[in-house]
């Protein structure tokens, strides 16, 4: 089975590591603690905050899994080269106007996507409608209700 890159700024990925030693840190506590026995979970009955802590150990396994996914899977979004560096893309940080108001919108895979701070996974149907587009064009965006949007700036770090 062929798994697919997850892209990370170099910005997330310090954020993604961070998280996971977090995660990893918080699991390591709870191991502790049930070791020098203050978890009463196997001591006793099991009680509704006994349950509360298996499902909380369940949670942390989960975001833990994900986390390590994403640092065996990811690569670092690269510049374009070129003339590509003209044309919308993912890592690519634009200004776009819409309604005759400006947004900034940064192009990114989707653990890095928070709407919220302008920053969009490649994968929606705005950056979707954006990719391969330049400086100037005004882009019909499939949307309820549909937008236009008008490219004003495309830029990528490095």
């Amino acid at each position: 089975m062929k798994t697919e890159h997850i892209y990370l700024t170099l910005p997330g990925l310090k954020k993604t590591q961070k998280f996971y030693q977090q995660l990893c840190d918080r699991r390591d506590n709870q191991n502790k603690k049930k070791r020098s026995g203050i978890s009463s979970f196997l001591e006793n009955e099991a009680d509704d905050s006994d349950l509360d802590v298996v499902t909380e150990k369940e949670i942390l396994r989960g975001q833990i899994a994900e986390y390590e996914f994403i640092l065996q899977h990811y690569r670092l979004i690269a510049s374009p080269r070129g003339d590509k560096k003209d044309k919308v893309g993912l890592g690519a940080t634009i200004l776009v106007e819409m309604n005759q108001h400006v947004r900034r919108l940064h192009i990114v895979d989707s653990p890095e996507a928070d709407p919220d701070q302008g920053k969009i996974s490649y994968l929606s149907p705005v950056a979707k409608a954006l990719m391969g587009r330049i400086v100037g064009e005004e882009v019909r965006v499939k949307v309820i209700p549909p937008e236009i949007m008008k490219i004003k700036k495309i830029k990528y770090e490095n």
